[in-house]
C-alpha cells in the first residue's frame, strides 16, 4: 500500500559551511536565547499548514473508500451513514491544496500495482464536484538524497563559562559548600 522512495521531493542547494555564530543570530531572532516558547509558537503555525494538507489528502482516501463500498454494495454511504459534514474548503489551511486540485487526485506510486484503481476512484468529488483522477507518480524524476557531513553544535550556541561558574557558585552556596 505504501511505496518508500528514498529521494527528496525537491532539489536542495548544497549546504554551506557550518556557521554557529549565524545559528545563534537566527535563534536570537526566533525568540531570544531562552525563547523556547516563542520558537514553539513559530513552529505550531509549517504545523497548521501541514494539518491542512493532511486533512485534504485524508479526504481523498475517504472518498476512495466510500466509492469502493458504493461500487460493491450499491448503497450511497452519505445516505446510509449520516455523519457530520466538515467542509474542508472552509478551513483556511486547506484552501490552497483544494485550489491546487489535491483533493481530487489519488496517486499511484507504483506503475504495476492497483491497476483497476480508476474503476473505483472516478466521477465527481462529493464536496466540490471536481472530477476525480488517478495519477501515476513518476518517482524517477525526484533527486537522490544527499548524505550531509556531521555538523556538531551548528544550531546550538556554545555555553558561556562565566555563566556556568556563576551557577556552580550559587549551587555550592545553597548547598552550604564553600568555594
Amino acid at each position: 500500500m505504501i511505496l518508500r522512495v528514498d529521494r527528496w521531493l525537491t532539489e536542495l542547494p548544497p549546504p554551506s559551511d557550518p556557521d554557529p555564530d549565524g545559528a545563534a543570530v537566527v535563534q536570537e531572532l526566533m525568540g531570544g536565547r531562552f525563547g523556547e516558547m516563542s520558537t514553539f509558537m513559530n513552529y505550531t503555525s509549517a504545523a497548521k499548514a501541514l494539518t491542512g494538507y493532511l486533512l485534504v489528502r485524508g479526504g481523498v482516501h475517504q472518498v476512495a473508500y466510500a466509492r469502493a463500498l458504493e461500487n460493491l454494495t450499491g448503497a450511497r454511504l452519505e445516505k446510509l451513514f449520516p455523519s457530520p459534514q466538515i467542509a474542508t474548503e472552509k478551513i483556511p489551511e486547506c484552501r490552497p491544496h483544494i485550489e491546487n486540485g489535491d483533493h481530487a487526485r489519488l496517486y499511484r506510486f507504483s506503475p504495476d500495482d492497483y491497476n483497476q484503481l480508476a474503476a473505483v476512484f472516478n466521477g465527481d468529488h462529493p464536496e466540490t464536484g471536481d472530477p476525480l483522477e488517478v495519477v501515476d507518480e513518476d518517482t524517477s524524476k525526484r533527486p537522490e538524497p544527499v548524505d550531509l557531513p556531521a555538523q556538531p553544535a551548528v544550531f546550538a550556541p556554545g555555553y558561556a563559562p562565566e555563566d556556568i561558574a556563576e551557577i556552580a557558585d550559587k549551587l555550592r552556596k545553597d548547598a552550604g559548600i564553600s568555594g
